[in-house]
């Protein structure tokens, strides 16, 4: 039956791009009343067009993954600083005296002995962890 269909009804571009020729492929499917090669059938080129952009998506996705890897690389390395600073600030708290200034404390006069050196060590480790710490997505 196929060989009495005659020739793919798709124009086909010359290697030059200023003129077209009819393909020349037998006819193996028909659609819209037209018969058309495996190639140039409406339901390939779909299909092709489909899976082209399945790729792009999946492409994108992996770069904008990396990307925003990139960015909370960055970002992270950028409270090393503050990191160092309160590390240095508790290991400091540990072995001297402080005014505190940081914790928020309510004694009096700033000093509260080694309960409240614990509390300003804490409070200043937390507060480090906390800027590190990756970001929580809002929606």
């Amino acid at each position: 039956m196929t060989t009495t269909l005659g020739k793919c009804s798709e124009p086909v571009d010359n290697p030059g791009g200023w003129s077209s020729h009819p393909c020349g492929k037998r006819v193996t499917v028909i659609e819209n009343d037209k018969g058309y090669c495996t190639r140039h059938s409406p339901a390939y080129k779909a299909r092709k067009q489909r899976e082209r952009h399945q790729r792009y998506e999946a492409e994108r996705a992996a770069s904008k993954a990396i990307a925003d890897a990139a960015a909370e690389q960055r970002r992270r390395a950028a409270c090393y600083p503050e990191l160092l600073a309160a590390l240095e600030a508790a290991v400091s708290r540990i072995t001297d005296d402080h005014e505190c200034l940081d914790c928020g404390s309510q004694r009096p006069d700033g000093r509260g002995g080694t309960d409240h050196d614990q509390d300003c060590i804490v409070y200043l480790l937390e507060a480090a962890i906390a800027k590190a710490s990756p970001q929580k997505e809002t929606p």
